[in-house]
């Protein structure tokens, strides 16, 4: 695995990667500090109106290109129903109905073949509560899509086909 941290936060040294328990992650060769690469908490914005589900064309990078849900990283200590608000108005703007829990799904940031960082999503169903967009220049494009018109080749990460997957799943146990 290559990562962007090659030396310590705290005093400069080279970092080793060694096995910890059932995890790898890198330590200090200078001063002993272990370097804990958590996920990073982000939200994902599932919007759905009747049987249609709102995906947006990413304008930079990873995934330039690709479908994604509404969302991003949480600020610190964000609660995250607060930070999917703040996400969805800063990238529409147009407030955001949050409505009950998808799940969780994790997910890493790739550049090239090197991780960036490890993702922890959040996600929740969600209602826009309005359709007058002002698009963030993340965004090259918002699209409706039914069930059989999602571009599954062309889906930005693992956590949105994950998510897509797990609710598409759940509809059908339901009907």
């Amino acid at each position: 695995m290559k990562s962007f941290y090659r030396f310590c936060p705290k005093c400069g040294g080279n970092l080793e990667y060694k096995k910890f328990d059932s995890a790898t992650h890198p330590q200090c060769q200078k001063c002993g500090f272990v370097f804990y690469i958590n996920a990073k908490p982000a939200v994902g914005a599932f919007v759905v109106d009747r049987d249609k589900i709102l995906l947006t064309k990413r304008a930079i990078e990873p995934s330039r290109g690709k479908w994604d849900f509404l969302g991003g990283f949480l600020e610190t200590s964000e609660h995250p129903i607060d930070g999917l608000k703040r996400e969805v108005k800063e990238e529409t703007g147009v407030n955001v109905k949050v409505g009950v829990f998808l799940g969780f799904f994790m997910d890493e940031y790739r550049y090239g073949n090197i991780i960036g960082q490890y993702v922890l999503n959040v996600f929740y169903i969600c209602a826009l509560k309005g359709s007058n967009f002002k698009l963030d220049p993340e965004i090259l494009e918002l699209k409706w899509f039914g069930r059989d018109e999602i571009p599954w080749d062309d889906l930005a990460f693992k956590n949105t086909r994950d998510a897509l997957n797990y609710y598409l799943d759940d509809k059908r146990k339901k009907t």
